[in-house]
């Protein structure tokens, strides 16, 4: 049963209790019916009523909503008991919202420090006066004969002994983290339980993608399409037969099917080791998507039926909910927090129609989202998708502020994980132990037995990372190796301390990818995606199949060449090589089509891009790989944003930091500017509100990049 307790200014005063209760009758957001219980103190801090409020009384807006409102005193007891009690019945009866408005008042300051009678000093002299209601409910039972003097005074005795010893327990009490947690599979976040998740590859067999795929494009043969609809469809299974092209709105399907279907026992797979996760996704417009791409329902031209097709893969799968949200940030989003907590094995996502309309749900982010880990050790893998982009349609839907949660990130601008006496001792002594022959090499099953010891992880996993690393079997792994194997597992596995992953992602399938990811890792934490606008229909901004199939994986940095460059067809090998250019232009998100264009348009085969697709945690390792190999070039940030916005003030001095640890011959090391910005001036307004102008500084982003 849901309860909530609400100050009479709050309840009235903040926007929120009326987002709230406007979710109450939505099919997807009902709770079942909760109590709101106002304290009406009949004062906010100093402000009286009459300031507070337009309303007789601070409860009058949920009539909006037909919630019954009982008023009742508080120096009544036994009525407010009653009033209780009839407010539990018709929530457990109706399933709907009531509330129980309790006319009390404040007997004492603010706080300890505050007198009331400064400002209200009329209202004080009669709260002076005024019995407490113990007193009065204690003088009642007397007159009653119910109770005697002696009854009474055992009873007080009692509680506020019994209060007594809570207060000496609560010094001496030691709760482990568990007793903190909101679902309890997610203590390996704090590296001390662990973690009932079983970690799946995010990669996929093709016959498991195409049988996703072939569903989502299946409707009953008696549903008459929009012809746009019925377009969109034969485009998507064009996608799976030929393998090519598949855009972000097919990868995201893909990644959502993937995961609520059911385990597959002609490839091996059981019940126990690929479990199936339930996915949810809201927000406003979501259903179609605000941009016309995703169309996740779809509608009978002459019944007005509705047809999901996620939600008709295959008999035995998990729930797939779409739902398009009231026009609400803070309500839905801190809804939707709530539901991932609760549904620990659950990919949730929250979608904003744009952005910067997120700005609205800013207190859910601060105080619930990015920070509950640290202050209630409360995990969540909760997925935020902002949609971003300079498209030139004006300040208020461009930017999704990426400035503001890079700023909100805890990792040390200073310090990379892996470094220093520290770790340096952690690894020599690893090492010694895995090399008991004193051979001065390891093999990889003495890697996998040393990291299952000592740190509890699969063979699956450390396999993965080894084959990044292009470690396998037939290798004899030396102490360098070692060394660098267990660095980058130290700052990868760093990233469970940090408190939030910011994206920005350029191709389908690292979407597909990241979204897998979310409930593929020991550990869970909020996901930040910079969601395209004018990528969704941008024809180079595609997959081929073979980037979601098995052996691939989330590439957190992508370089011309890389595994998960979709655009190697447009500069092939006329490339100059990584040690011959004279310039590395690293970039995120959809710059990199008007950079990657540019190039081949003017054939600047001497400049080199890095897209980098997940911000933070930075992945400094990949970074200072492809850095290293352009061991001549000097590097470049270009973005969209002014400079007071966007990822440079967050990439500024990490860069430098890896530049200092990992590429201290690189000539950007030492100079005097290691890492040039390109970008838009200095600004107040994210945007320009001018079509013309916008154009105008984008070719200017362009010429000084690749200049």
């Amino acid at each position: 049963m849901g309860l909530i307790l609400h100050g009479d200014a709050a309840f009235s005063g903040l926007g929120l209790a009326p987002e709230v209760l406007q979710l109450s009758e939505l099919p997807e957001y009902t709770t079942g019916g909760t109590i709101h219980v106002i304290i009406n103190n009949q004062i906010g801090f100093t402000t009286d009523p009459k300031l507070a409020r337009s309303s007789p009384h601070p409860s009058d807006f949920a009539k909006a909503v037909g919630a019954p409102i009982f008023h009742v005193n508080a120096d009544d007891p036994e009525a407010v008991a009653h009033i209780c009690s009839l407010a539990a019945d018709w929530r457990q009866t109706f399933g709907k919202d009531v509330v129980v408005d309790l006319v009390c008042y404040r007997r004492h300051g603010h706080n300890e420090q505050d007198d009331p009678r400064v400002t209200q000093p009329l209202m004080y002299s009669l709260v002076d006066s005024h019995p407490p209601c113990l007193g009065l409910y204690a003088n009642r039972l007397l007159a009653d004969e119910v109770v005697t003097t002696e009854e009474l005074a055992s009873w007080q005795t009692d509680v506020e002994a019994e209060f007594e010893r809570a207060f000496e327990n609560a010094n001496k009490q030691q709760l482990s983290p568990q007793d903190w947690l909101a679902a309890n599979w997610q203590g390996e976040a704090l590296g001390s339980l662990v973690s009932q998740r079983k970690i799946q590859p995010t990669g996929l067999p093709t016959k498991t993608l195409q049988r996703v795929g072939e569903a989502l494009c299946t409707v009953p043969p008696d549903f008459t399409l929009h012809p746009q609809v019925a377009s969109l469809l034969e485009n998507r299974r064009k996608m799976m037969a030929t393998g090519e092209g598949i855009d972000w709105a097919m990868a995201e399907a893909l990644a959502f099917g993937s995961l609520i279907l059911p385990f597959d026992a002609s490839v091996g797979q059981t019940p126990d080791s690929n479990p199936a996760h339930a996915v949810r996704l809201s927000g406003q417009d979501c259903e179609r998507g605000t941009f016309n791409h995703r169309h996740a329902v779809m509608h009978d031209q002459v019944t007005g039926k509705r047809y999901t097709p996620l939600q008709h893969l295959a008999a035995g799968q998990e729930r797939f909910t779409v739902c398009n949200s009231s026009l609400s940030e803070a309500a839905v989003l801190g809804f939707e927090y709530g539901f991932s907590l609760e549904n620990e094995n659950a990919l949730v996502c929250w979608e904003a129609q744009f952005g910067d309309f997120a700005n609205n749900a800013q207190a859910i982010i601060d105080n619930f989202i990015v920070s509950g880990e640290e202050k209630w050790m409360t995990s969540t893998g909760l997925v935020m998708l902002l949609p971003h982009g300079f498209d030139g349609q004006g300040p208020e839907h461009s930017s999704a502020r990426l400035e503001r949660y890079l700023q909100l990130v805890n990792d040390d601008a200073d310090h990379l994980p892996g470094y220093g006496p520290h770790f340096a001792s952690q690894i020599e002594a690893g090492f010694s132990v895995a090399d008991r022959d004193n051979k001065g090499h390891v093999s990889l099953s003495d890697l996998l037995s040393f990291m299952e010891s000592q740190y509890g992880l699969g063979h699956d996993y450390v396999t993965a990372l080894a084959h990044q690393m292009h470690i396998d079997s037939s290798n004899k792994i030396s102490k360098a190796d070692w060394e660098a194997f267990m660095v980058r597992w130290m700052r990868r596995n760093a990233q469970r301390d940090n408190n939030l992953c910011v994206v920005n992602l350029t191709t389908p399938a690292n979407y597909f990818h990241a979204l897998r990811r979310q409930v593929n890792r020991h550990f869970s934490k909020p996901l930040v995606v910079m969601a395209p606008k004018y990528l969704l229909h941008h024809k180079p901004c595609a997959s081929p199949l073979s980037h979601f199939t098995s052996g691939t994986f989330f590439q957190p940095v992508i370089a011309d060449g890389d595994a998960g460059d979709n655009m190697s067809h447009a500069h092939g090998d006329m490339l100059m090589p990584p040690g011959k250019m004279k310039r590395l232009v690293l970039c995120s998100g959809k710059i990199y089509y008007s950079l990657a264009h540019a190039r081949r348009a003017r054939k600047q085969w001497d400049v080199g891009l890095m897209r980098i697709e997940q911000i933070a945690p930075m992945a400094v390792d990949h970074m200072a790989r492809v850095i290293n190999s352009h061991c001549n070039a000097e590097l470049v940030w270009a973005q969209e944003e002014p400079k007071n916005m966007g990822a440079w003030p967050y990439i500024r001095p990490r860069v430098a930091t890896l530049l200092h640890s990992l590429c201290p011959h690189h000539p950007a090391t030492s100079a005097l500017t290691p890492i040039r910005f390109v970008g838009r001036a200095p600004s107040a307004s994210p945007a320009t509100g001018s079509f013309a102008i916008h154009q105008s500084e984008t070719k200017a982003i362009i010429d000084a990049a690749l200049a």
